[in-house]
């Protein structure tokens, strides 16, 4: 089994902020500057990012303590209101199929 895996989806609340490219890009770099920076205190490793249309920064993350998760959501959840947060637990494929033939 591999370590519990988790993805971060975040998309700017403020049109405006949408719209302008110089400036979502200055924010999905403060955003992920500030979400590193105590990810990484937290010992949560981030594996991947993304940029997308429909979230403006999608984060893939691997951590062994899933508490870890909860802290830096509460920390990093909203920045200062212009940001919508959602945090999944992902299970890779692999694991779940391999779950439940054993359940068979």
């Amino acid at each position: 089994m591999s370590l519990p895996h988790f993805v971060r989806l975040l998309s700017f609340a403020n049109e405006d902020l949408k719209k302008n490219n110089q400036f979502r890009a200055r924010a999905i770099q403060m955003a992920r500057t500030q979400f590193h920076d105590c990810a990484k205190r937290l010992g949560i490793r981030v594996v991947s990012e993304y940029v997308t249309g429909s979230y403006d920064l999608i984060t893939i993350l691997e951590t062994t303590d899933p508490n870890a998760m909860l802290r830096v959501t509460k920390m990093t959840g909203s920045i200062k209101g212009i940001t919508n947060v959602q945090t999944l637990e992902a299970v890779p494929a692999e694991d779940f199929q391999k779950s439940s033939v054993m359940r068979q």
